[in-house]
């Protein structure tokens, strides 16, 4: 899952980049260009959005089961403990 997650981040760091040539020649063009720019930036805001609120709502699950597993482990540890006393 690292991995992808990398390799995403290396195609929106080369997005990034292209987006920001662009910008420049985008912004020295004609309305044409303007336009297509302004159809881009949209996209790509839109792109940004979608993965910023799955990577939340990936953490939240991950969050939730981290805290389970510590309330677990600590049952655990602490039926050990008993055990121990009584052993």
């Amino acid at each position: 899952m690292k991995d992808r997650r990398g390799l995403i981040e290396h195609e929106l760091d080369t997005l990034r980049t292209l987006r920001d040539e662009l910008k420049v020649r985008a912004h020295l063009g004609r309305a044409e260009v303007r336009d297509l720019w302004e159809e881009g930036e949209k996209r790509f805001r839109k792109l940004e959005a979608a993965l910023d609120q799955k990577r939340k709502q990936a953490r939240e699950p991950i969050e939730q089961i981290e805290e389970a597993a510590e309330l677990l482990i600590e049952e655990i540890k602490h039926g050990y403990d008993r055990l121990r006393k009584l052993i």
